[in-house]
């Protein structure tokens, strides 16, 4: 069960009353876009709005219906979930889309609906084939995509559907339950990351997450002692994941996004001095020459991470990042 409806209407109370009023007037559009920031329940909202459509109480999911039961046993005729989140999205994937929607609604009465999850996660012909599709839409269907980076959706998309923020947690309630068995600053990095406590847990046991962590911790902790950090980046973070390479099952890609996620944190809550952070609490920001460093440093690593796909080098990043951080 992914909701309530007293849980939905508690934490995305627009979002809620915006579909409970599509489903009371069964007037749908094409398409909606729900986007957020990466520890949005996005996943979790797009499945229950999926849901709630085809419940038979014509209201938001009830979990108890025959139609809400098949639905979570992932049986339901009228319900395609592609997940970009584990997988590029690639044609075959809209191709297959397309040919579960070719025949009339299997069941009477009902709308049929699809959830493309991470939406920004799709191939540039992948693109092309869904563009299409949502430009001819049939009867009856209504498209759901979700996206941790709306700047990455194309316009052509946005301007085909409309647009709900979903909201994220107060991550100060969040960290008042962190786990006995997930250190409190994973837990806080993984809580900005991730709304699933499962994707929390799955994580914090990789060899890849650890190393990330521990890595971003040790460059704060450089900037903080006025060490060398082009030296901390060598032999604290590149020598450490150059050695877990060696090993079979580790996935480089995956270490070096963590490494920048946490960068990303840290810069951003020592430049807003967040209280609460376990980064603010290793490092006195408030130099000016430092924030500027700091602010710089942010823009540098956002963008590196957006250009992972390009396969930059890792080394020649950390080189240009310790010259950022250094002489402050």
């Amino acid at each position: 069960m992914f909701y309530t409806p007293e849980k939905f209407n508690s934490e995305q109370p627009v979002l809620s009353r915006y579909i409970l009023n599509l489903i009371k007037s069964q007037k749908f559009p094409s398409g909606l876009l729900i986007y957020g920031e990466n520890n949005a329940p996005l996943y979790e909202t797009g499945m229950y709005i999926l849901q709630s459509l085809n419940c038979e109480k014509k209201s938001l999911a009830c979990s108890s219906c025959p139609s809400c039961m098949r639905f979570l046993h992932g049986i339901h005729p009228d319900c395609y979930i592609i997940d970009g989140e584990k997988k590029t999205i690639r044609k075959q994937d809209i191709d297959d889309l397309i040919s579960h929607f070719e025949l009339s609604s299997f069941e009477t009465n009902h709308i049929s609906a699809y959830l493309i999850h991470r939406v920004e996660n799709i191939t540039e012909e992948a693109i092309n084939a869904l563009l299409k599709f949502l430009e001819e839409p049939r009867e009856n269907l209504f498209a759901i995509l979700t996206s941790a980076n709306r700047e990455r959706v194309l316009p052509t998309i946005l301007s085909r559907v409309e647009q709900m923020r979903v909201l994220s947690l107060d991550l100060a309630e969040v960290m008042k339950g962190v786990p006995s068995d997930i250190s409190s600053d994973a837990y806080y990095v993984l809580s900005n990351l991730y709304y699933s406590e499962e994707k929390k847990k799955e994580v914090s046991l990789t060899k890849e997450f650890d190393l990330a962590l521990n890595g971003a911790c040790q460059v704060i902790e450089a900037v903080s002692k006025n060490q060398e950090v082009a030296l901390t980046l060598f032999n604290k973070v590149a020598d450490p994941i150059k050695q877990a390479q060696k090993k079979s099952g580790f996935e480089t890609s995956k270490c070096y996004n963590y490494f920048y996620s946490s960068l990303v944190i840290a810069f951003s809550d020592l430049l807003n001095n967040k209280a609460d952070s376990p980064f603010v609490k290793l490092l006195d920001s408030k130099d000016k020459k430092l924030t500027l460093k700091l602010a710089q440093a942010l823009d540098f690593i956002q963008d590196c991470q957006a250009k992972m796909s390009a396969n930059l080098s890792f080394v020649l990043t950390l080189a240009q990042l310790g010259k950022i951080l250094e002489g402050h």
